[in-house]
C-alpha cells in the first residue's frame, strides 16, 4: 500500500514512486584543519522527502598518518559554499533528475546538534598506508528521513593530508 505524500516510510520499503538516486567522491584529500567533505540537503523549496538509504565510506593512507580523525555524520539546517555538484546519477535515467544540493569541498553548514550520527574511523598508517572502510546501511522510517530544510553532512574535526576519503551516498526521493 502506498504511503501518502510527506508520510514516514516504515521498515516494509519505500513509498510507491520513490526515485533513487547517488553520488560519489573519490579519493577526497583530507586536510589538517576541521573538514566537511560532502553534504547532502534537501531544499525547503522540493517539495519532497529524502530517505538516506546507504553510505558507503572508504579511507586509506599513502603514507605514515600523524593526525588521523574520525570521519562522522551530522544533521544540518542549512548547505552552502563549496563545489555544487551539477550532476547527480539515477538509478533509473528514465526518472526526473534530483532536487538534492550535493557540496563538496568544504562547504559551510549549520549543524542542528553537536552530536554525531554516524562516526567512521580512519585508516592510520605507520609506514607505507593502510586502509579501512565501513558502510552505513539504515532502514527506512528511522531518523535518516530528510525532510524539505534538511540534510547530512560528513566531516572530520582534524585531519592528516597523507590520509583520503571515498565516499558514496545513495538516497530516495518521494
Amino acid at each position: 500500500m502506498p504511503l501518502e505524500s510527506g508520510s514516514l516510510p516504515t521498515a516494509g520499503g519505500l513509498p510507491s514512486g520513490a526515485i533513487s538516486y547517488h553520488f560519489a567522491i573519490i579519493d577526497a584529500p583530507d586536510v589538517v584543519a576541521a573538514n566537511n567533505f560532502i553534504s547532502l540537503f534537501n531544499p525547503a523549496a522540493s517539495g519532497k522527502n529524502y530517505v538516506f538509504l546507504e553510505a558507503h565510506i572508504g579511507t586509506y593512507a599513502v603514507s605514515n598518518t600523524t593526525n588521523a580523525s574520525s570521519m562522522a555524520m551530522y544533521r544540518v539546517s542549512a548547505a552552502s559554499g563549496g563545489t555544487l555538484a551539477t550532476a547527480i546519477a539515477r538509478y533509473d535515467t528514465s526518472k526526473i533528475v534530483s532536487t538534492a544540493e550535493i557540496r563538496t569541498g568544504n562547504p559551510t553548514v549549520t549543524r542542528t546538534t553537536g552530536v554525531p550520527a554516524m562516526p567512521i574511523t580512519p585508516a592510520v598508517a605507520t609506514g607505507a598506508g593502510g586502509n579501512a572502510s565501513t558502510t552505513l546501511q539504515v532502514t527506512p522510517g528511522t531518523n535518516y528521513l530528510l525532510r524539505p530544510g534538511e540534510g547530512r553532512v560528513f566531516g572530520t574535526a582534524s585531519g592528516d593530508t597523507n590520509q583520503r576519503w571515498n565516499i558514496d551516498l545513495i538516497w530516495a526521493e518521494y
